[in-house]
């Protein structure tokens, strides 16, 4: 489930829906960091949907924390948000609750 905010290093990452990304801006999501808003774009499939949202985390990780070798190589954050996900979809329950 994506909730409506998220927290990351302190600040509340809004999780927002906006339609036709895909013809628009030719991406599935998007983070903005002077919002501190995740966009998604809620024409996808569930599971575009997930690792869109979980590849946007990482965005919002790395501009927060400022990490600026990650900054510079987007390919690495496209490819630990794939792992990342397929982590987390073949593993239910790994991340504990509470």
């Amino acid at each position: 489930m994506i909730p409506e905010t998220i927290r990351i290093g302190g600040y509340d990452v809004k999780i927002e829906y906006v339609n036709n990304m895909i013809p628009d801006s030719a991406a599935y999501g998007q983070y903005i960091p002077r919002m501190k808003t995740i966009q998604l774009d809620p024409g996808v499939c569930e599971q575009q949907k997930h690792s869109t949202f979980i590849h946007e985390l990482l965005e919002a990780i790395v501009e927060i924390y400022e990490l600026d070798a990650l900054k510079e190589n987007h390919h690495e954050i496209v490819l630990l948000g794939e792992a990342l996900y397929q982590l987390l979809k073949d593993n239910p329950g790994v991340v504990p609750s509470g």
